[in-house]
């Protein structure tokens, strides 16, 4: 038996506004040290995910981008030390496609939109509290464009991008354009993996935004930490726990749950 958690990273394990773990880091470390795969589900780079698994000791994989890529290290799920991600499979588009159909949307509803890429890290730094280094890392987007609506209907401007086939999802803090992906299909793929060798998996999911529902729906044991307003996003699935605790607080609570 196998158990496997892929966690969302901004508002989950990492503090909405300090993006600090500290709370969840004895957590954490009980599933390494109990042998639990632990993979970032997330909508952050894959250049943001190393360098955060490289603090955390997270190097078991990642969902990065929304789901637009999956990074596994050599010989998952038993990697070699020492090994880097790399990206196994691309479920998302180009970064620059993202780009120009985002922008044609803008201007079929008469919005005008500023994403990272018309930003520079400085400017980035400024709007999400990171440091310049991790702002650049933030920037390097490889198959999706978070962007802010600066004038007129986000709404709208949703609808647009879905006319081309890319969605509008709404993370933490800002709108990302992308392809027609989720973080729950990246799952399943993942967990398509893990069950080759015909090994039993016990699957989990921890959440705290609505952009997680996807992921919490493809595990056998969905949960959902309080946001960062202090209560739960409305997400109903079956077997769904909620988590007594804002973000990293409440993802202390998962070795109890999983019996680690």
């Amino acid at each position: 038996m196998r158990d496997i958690l892929f966690t969302d990273l901004d508002g989950t394990l990492l503090d909405h506004y300090t993006y600090r773990p500290d709370p969840a880091l004895p957590a954490l470390r009980r599933l390494r040290q109990a042998g639990v795969l632990v993979l970032p589900a997330t909508a952050k780079t894959l250049a943001e995910v190393v360098q955060i698994g490289a603090e955390l000791g997270l190097t078991d994989g990642a969902i990065v981008e929304n789901g637009a890529a999956i990074a596994l290290p050599p010989g998952f799920p038993d990697p070699v030390p020492g090994g880097e991600l790399e990206v196994v499979t691309v479920l998302g588009l180009p970064y620059e496609m993202v780009r120009g159909m985002l922008a044609e949307a803008a201007a079929e509803v008469g919005a005008r939109v500023r994403g990272y890429g018309d930003m520079t890290e400085a400017e980035v730094a400024a709007e999400t509290g990171l440091s310049p280094a991790e702002a650049v890392r933030a920037r390097s987007r490889q198959w999706s464009e978070t962007f802010v609506v600066t004038d007129g209907d986000p709404v709208a401007v949703g609808a647009a991008l879905e006319r081309r086939g890319l969605r509008a999802v709404l993370g933490a803090r800002f709108l990302t354009a992308m392809g027609d992906h989720d973080k729950g299909e990246a799952a399943r793929l993942v967990l398509d993996r893990l069950r080759r060798d015909g090994r039993a998996v016990r699957s989990w999911a921890v959440g705290d935004a609505a952009n997680d529902a996807e992921l919490l729906a493809a595990v056998d044991h969905p949960m959902l930490v309080r946001a960062g307003h202090g209560d739960w996003v409305d997400i109903d699935l079956p077997g769904l726990v909620r988590l007594d605790g804002v973000g990293p607080a409440g993802w202390a609570l998962i070795p109890e749950l999983m019996g680690r």
